[in-house]
């Protein structure tokens, strides 16, 4: 019998492409599960966030006309201190961060201004009930009126924890008594927690602030002007570690640098990699290199001639601060750009 080679290859292909549209549709499939699944979760999650949050209407709240004077608006009373606040009159300033506060049935978040303040007896006498009453009677005086005035248990807190973990970072004395006050006037809301046991106090609050945000674009116009008055500009490229590949969300950042230089013809630049000292001096000096030069070739892709440009590695011989902390060692991780004459 004469077998029909091209009806078989025929079969074969339209049966291989009929399995590999149900591959793909089974393919498409999952992956509207995973987002539909994903979606889900995210609405659960939220759904939980919302349970535990209690509002304040401050519309109830009377307004207040009292001077309050500056922050952090209150002294220690008598015969106490402010721990670390000789200078200040606080413990501990964020121009913005945020509190949760406890008002019985949930949370109110609060973000703004925060100030925390811990107080000490000056000599060996502590006495609580001086303390609360000193506080509680001047936040009275200039018009705060109290919200709250209970525990949060640690039971029922580590529960809530376990859905929002976030809440940790941010409530303060769990499983203690506290005191919680509003304050309103004219053209600010602060919500003052107070608390104290037998050896010390503390008040922590929010002026309630919108968020400012004060990340803006690098420009090209930005870039010239540095490299014109000083002869150097620095770029903060997010490397992954260990690794000298240009990401996406750098891609702006050099495509500015690219604009300075094509709208600046007879500009040379230098580009200097700079590492922190975690690793080995050999390989932070072969990560910088290697960095500067992907910039380099970035650019060079881009149309700017290679004898404009110019790539060196410094590993962590040239640090701007100390590397004693993450948040140094981070400004020591760096590009700068410089002006060649």
């Amino acid at each position: 019998m004469k077998t029909n080679i091209p009806y078989l290859f025929l079969v074969f292909v339209l049966i291989s492409s009929c399995g590999e549209k149900k591959k793909e549709s089974i393919n498409e499939e999952r992956k509207i599960e995973d987002t539909t699944t994903r979606a889900n979760e995210a609405n659960e999650i939220e759904k939980v966030e919302q349970s535990i949050r209690q509002e304040l209407d401050w519309d109830k709240i009377p307004l207040s006309n009292k001077d309050l004077g500056e922050t952090p608006y209150f002294t220690a009373p008598e015969g106490t201190y402010i721990r670390g606040g000789m200078e200040t009159g606080y413990t501990d300033y964020k121009k913005y961060d945020k509190l949760e506060f406890f008002l019985g049935e949930g949370f109110l978040e609060a973000e703004g201004q925060v100030v925390k303040m811990y107080f000490n007896a000056k000599k060996n006498d502590w006495s609580e009930l001086y303390f609360n009453k000193s506080v509680e009677q001047y936040l009275t005086s200039v018009g705060a009126v109290k919200v709250y005035d209970g525990v949060l248990k640690n039971d029922k807190f580590r529960k809530l924890q376990e859905t929002v973990p976030e809440l940790y970072k941010y409530t303060f004395n769990v499983g203690s008594i506290i005191k919680v006050f509003v304050l309103k006037q004219k053209n600010k809301k602060i919500l003052f927690q107070v608390f104290s046991n037998t050896v010390w106090g503390e008040v922590n609050f929010v002026e309630l602030k919108d968020f400012e945000q004060t990340i803006t674009k690098i420009t090209s116009e930005e870039i010239l002007n540095d490299l014109e008055k000083t002869g150097k500009f620095l770029l903060y490229v997010n490397f992954d570690i260990n690794k000298s590949d240009i990401k996406e969300e750098d891609l702006d950042t050099l495509n500015e640098i690219f604009e300075l230089l094509g709208n600046n013809t007879n500009l040379k630049i230098a580009i200097e990699g700079h590492t922190d000292n975690n690793g080995s001096k050999e390989r932070n000096k072969q990560l910088s290199e290697q960095r500067a030069k992907s910039i380099a070739d970035f650019l060079e892709q881009k149309g700017i001639s290679a004898t404009r440009l110019s790539s060196f590695g410094f590993g962590d011989e040239k640090p701007i601060v100390e590397n004693n902390s993450e948040e140094n060692k981070a400004l020591n991780r760096r590009v700068e750009l410089r002006k060649v004459k």
